[in-house]
This record gives C-alpha cells, sequence and structure tokens, in this order.
C-alpha cells in the first residue's frame, strides 16, 4: 500500500511522455485544429488515468477472488475501508500531478528531455513514500501529522494514517478538502503552460515563459 504512488510513477510519465510526442511531431497542431487545448488536455489526463486505474484495480479483484475460492489467507475486515481509501486518494494524486506531468510535456523541445523536466516531481513522489516508514515509526508526531495535509505528500501518508487508524473522521474530510482546491489549482495552472507551449518551437520552455505565452493567447 506504501508504494501505490511510487509504483504508478510510470503512469504519470506516460502522460508527460504523450504530451511530448504529440508536440515534437506535431500532432497536436493537427489535433488543435479540431479541438481546444483544455479537452485535448483533459482528454489526454482522463484517458491515460482510466487505464491507471483498471492496472490497480484489476489484480487486487482477482487477487480477492482467488483468495475466496481458495481460501489461502485470512482477508482482514478493514480492507473493505482501505480499498476505497486507496482507490480515492490514488485518483486525487494521479489528478495533482497529471496536470504537472502534462504541461511540463508541453515545455519540452525533445522526447528525450522529458525524464530531466520531470524529476522534481519524480523527488516529491519518493519522499512521500519514504515519509510514510516515518509515519509508522512515530505516528502521533505532530510534523507528520502537518506534512500529511500537504497535497504533494497526502495521496501517500493519509492512506497510511487510515490503515493505522491514527486518523480522525474530520481529519480525512479536511485533507480531500485540500486535495481538492490543490487539483483545481494545478489544473488552472496547467491549462495555461499547456496553451503557452504545446506549439511554441524552440529550446525547451520554463513554466514561467509558457505561462506568458499563454496569457498572450488567451488575450489573443
Amino acid at each position: 500500500m506504501t508504494g501505490v504512488q511510487t509504483c504508478a510513477l510510470p503512469i504519470w510519465n506516460a502522460v508527460a511522455t504523450g504530451v511530448a510526442q504529440e508536440k515534437t511531431s506535431r500532432t497536436a497542431e493537427v489535433l488543435l485544429a479540431t479541438v481546444r487545448p483544455s479537452q485535448l488536455l483533459a482528454g489526454k489526463v482522463i484517458g491515460i488515468g482510466l487505464c491507471g486505474l483498471g492496472q490497480l484495480t484489476i489484480p487486487v479483484i482477482a487477487g480477492l477472488i482467488t483468495n475466496a475460492v481458495v481460501h489461502s489467507t485470512q482477508i482482514p475486515s478493514t480492507i473493505w475501508l482501505l480499498l476505497p481509501t486507496i482507490l480515492l486518494w490514488f485518483a486525487l494524486g494521479y489528478a495533482l500531478l497529471a496536470f504537472a506531468f502534462a504541461a511540463t510535456g508541453a515545455t519540452v523541445a525533445r522526447q528525450e528531455e522529458v525524464q530531466f523536466a520531470t524529476a522534481p516531481f519524480g523527488f516529491a513522489l519518493v519522499a512521500g513514500y519514504l515519509l510514510v516508514y516515518a509515519l509508522i515509526g512515530s505516528p502521533h508526531a505532530t510534523w507528520i501529522r502537518v506534512l500529511s495535509f500537504l497535497p504533494p505528500l497526502a495521496p501517500s501518508l493519509m492512506p497510511a494514517r487510515i490503515a493505522i487508524g491514527d486518523i480522525s473522521l474530520w481529519e480525512s474530510a479536511l485533507g480531500v478538502f485540500i486535495m481538492l482546491i490543490g487539483i483545481y489549482g494545478m489544473v488552472r495552472l496547467a491549462a495555461r503552460i499547456y496553451s503557452g507551449a504545446l506549439v511554441r518551437g524552440g529550446a525547451r520552455l520554463s513554466w514561467r515563459a509558457a505561462l506568458r505565452f499563454g496569457d498572450t493567447d488567451n488575450d489573443d
């Protein structure tokens, strides 16, 4: 469970790589003749997200069905609370970072730059994964409780807190609310970067430069 978000890193990389491929092959220019940049961005994120969700749920369901048939392992009753929780936080974490990866993929000049450009997000995922072990060792530490509400880390830390029973209902609800705010802000930011960078040639753009181009295009 602690590695769900980190193991899903190839899914986010697929988002960034797909966007970069569409840009460098100039496929995006053809697509933008019929759809808006925001629609193209949403389609990319949702499509790959559904594939990732299927990769996560199908093995779990298959395992539960197999165990129910052969009765090889006694499954704790808490699994029926943890599974929906893990899926919820996976979806929230994916939504937050997928738009960031997509925006970053639109800024590169070559597909080979994707891994380097998205490295900071990968570090955030690894940090969240490692902090789960700190949480298990000190579940009542104030600092770990505070970090569990921060959007980049919440998808890893919140499910772990729920799994060990060290969270109240209001904290869980607040964590989801903060994540939704973070996702909304990221969607707005990523849409501007995506629209400003997707059809720009030349060297890799910074987010700031892409935002300037996005503002110009919106004014036009």
